[in-house]
């Protein structure tokens, strides 16, 4: 299993976080962001579409990994996505879906 230390670690990032899903992160600058499952032992029980369904990897901590150039008002977007709207945050719409306890962590990054 990579954890989310080891992830940032492996990029050479500063890990910042977590806090917990639907909580407003403080850093405006570019960068990246980590959904991880509090819990990787963590299975659905809903139907989850087949695109989600074939990139579930039951076991594993990291479930998300995105890029934005405002992290908090990404992430901020990524929270209030409705699941099947084409915006603000279509990509990962299915994690909205998850009954589960949830973390972000981000790093600031240019690069």
């Amino acid at each position: 299993m990579l954890s989310v230390i080891k992830l940032f670690d492996l990029a050479s990032l500063k890990l910042c976080g977590p806090v917990e899903w639907n909580t407003p992160i403080p850093e405006k600058a570019s960068g990246v962001y980590v959904i991880a499952l509090a819990d990787p032992t963590f299975a659905p029980s809903i139907d989850l579409t087949d695109a989600f369904q074939k990139r579930w990897n039951v076991d594993q901590e990291v479930i998300y990994i995105g890029r934005a150039t405002s992290l908090r008002k990404r992430i901020r977007q990524f929270y209030r996505h409705e699941h099947g709207a084409p915006r603000p945050h279509c990509g990962g719409q299915d994690i909205n879906l998850l009954q589960a306890d949830m973390h972000v962590y981000w790093a600031a990054t240019d690069q």
